[in-house]
């Protein structure tokens, strides 16, 4: 397979002694370009400033002529400045594009090789260590494409233009808002708040858990810009509300955040049909439930008592 190595390059890697550095460029979909080198020094190469980072570990790569996936694994301290633990909890590297090369440290004028590019896949953390997977181009090939057959709607986001329903409306009978603005009021602990303006609505079967399986957006705060999926919500014996997150921000909470808290979906019928009804649509978002609500599964073999009176979509379990 063909190289695309720069002359002078070229010339170098195959001389006895060489002074080769790795060059690392994460392209995030949010957000600035973020250049890294195994250097002791900072690099310019092909107009890109690449920072010292030599305490960053990139794993071997190995490719071949056949259709394998050619995957690495990057891992490093947090710095200031360059990757802090609040990126990746906001995940900011999830999707991000990375470009793997080679240059000549003592010649930088050469240019580059690029031997690996692909996409970010998992990113973990341990203590104060991240690792992130690093996956080639031949990975989007392992993605499943189109749609999974499932009793449960599988839009992406409750509201899009498959869901089409207005999240900012209000509901019908209640008036209760679908998308509401809080003011953070009791800091619990990292994944837990108590908030004001909220207002429960009603889910056609009695649960007072109007936001679980939702999501916030941060308006102001350490963590504007940013969303929060929702656990749960709860009522405490005052009337406070409490609202439990999936996983902690990038950073602390503090009293008086505010943010937009959306009602949440379980992406059944009953919610669809007894939940999400505004003006518009009284009868509520079934006619757009992306979902196989009468697929058959291994419920068909359960003991007969247990399938008289099976309600329709819509109308209970």
């Amino acid at each position: 397979m063909p190289r695309n190595i720069p002359a002078g390059l070229a010339a170098h890697i195959a001389s006895e002694a060489t002074s080769l550095a790795e060059l690392i460029r994460i392209t995030p979909v949010v957000g600035s370009i973020l250049a890294f080198t195994s250097h002791t020094q900072n690099l310019t190469v092909g107009g890109q400033l690449y920072l010292s980072r030599p305490g960053m570990r990139v794993s071997l790569v190995k490719s071949n002529l056949r259709m394998e996936i050619d995957a690495s694994e990057g891992a490093g301290f947090f710095q200031s400045g360059t990757i802090s633990l609040a990126d990746v909890l906001r995940g900011k590297f999830n999707d991000a594009i990375f470009e793997r090369r080679f240059c000549n440290y003592d010649d930088v004028s050469q240019g580059g090789y690029t031997f690996q590019s692909g996409y970010i896949g998992r990113v973990s953390v341990n203590d104060n260590v991240f690792s992130a997977e690093m996956r080639g181009l031949l990975g989007v090939l392992s993605q499943p494409v189109g749609r999974i057959l499932s009793r449960r709607c599988d839009v992406r986001r409750l509201g899009d233009s498959r869901c089409k329903f207005d999240m900012t409306s209000t509901q019908l009978g209640t008036g209760v808002a679908f998308r509401q603005s809080l003011t953070v009021s009791v800091v619990v602990d990292q994944i837990t708040i108590q908030v004001t303006g909220a207002s429960i609505g009603s889910d056609g079967g009695g649960s007072t858990d109007w936001f679980r399986a939702g999501v916030m957006t941060w308006l102001t705060g350490a963590n504007a810009g940013y969303e929060s999926e929702i656990a749960s919500t709860s009522l405490g014996l005052g009337g406070e509300k409490t609202l439990s997150l999936l996983n902690a921000p990038g950073q602390d909470i503090v009293v008086s955040d505010t943010l937009y808290a959306y009602a949440g979906c379980d992406r059944t019928t009953n919610h669809c049909f007894g939940k999400f009804r505004n003006a518009a649509q009284t009868n509520g978002n079934l006619v757009n439930f992306r979902g196989f609500p009468y697929l058959i599964g291994d419920d068909l073999y359960l003991p007969a008592d247990n399938l008289v009176n099976r309600a329709p979509p819509g109308q209970g379990t």
